[in-house]
């Protein structure tokens, strides 16, 4: 079992870590809270692409301007973390289906309902849910 702070990986049935996404920053997974006891979604920077310095600014950027962002269909940033060299933030987890499982539009891709997020709109937060990774947008009703 992976372990970041107090926060415990997840394992699929076969014992493999419970992978949420995975981009060129860094692998998300479904994780435990031991504190307090909740589902996250951890974000965790790929040591196999970023390990340098430059790559480390950039993903505590993305977690500081996340964590910036307040809006109902936005993943709220919980904790920015780091545990023996590796850095990771702890975002809320949303169960819903990929955007992927949803059926395509004739004509359309499957995601090209979502525009990316002018200036203006990254300041006030009012940009389309943007979930853990690309592709993992949760279609259902958010869960307190």
């Amino acid at each position: 079992m992976f372990r970041f702070g107090h926060y415990e990986v997840l394992e699929t049935s076969d014992g493999s870590p419970l992978e949420l996404g995975r981009g060129a920053m860094g692998i998300t997974y479904k994780a435990l809270d031991t504190a307090l006891q909740r589902c996250v979604a951890l974000k965790v920077i790929n040591p196999d692409n970023l390990a340098g310095e430059a790559a480390r600014q950039r993903f505590l950027r993305e977690a500081r301007a996340a964590a910036q962002l307040k809006h109902p269909n936005v993943a709220s940033i919980f904790h920015l973390g780091e545990d023996g060299g590796t850095h990771f933030y702890a975002m809320e987890f949303i169960d819903g289906e990929t955007l992927e499982s949803l059926p395509r539009l004739p004509g359309r891709e499957s995601c090209s309902c979502l525009t990316p997020a002018s200036p203006s709109e990254t300041r006030t937060g009012s940009r389309p849910r943007k979930e853990h990774q690309p592709g993992t947008g949760a279609s259902s009703a958010r869960r307190g």
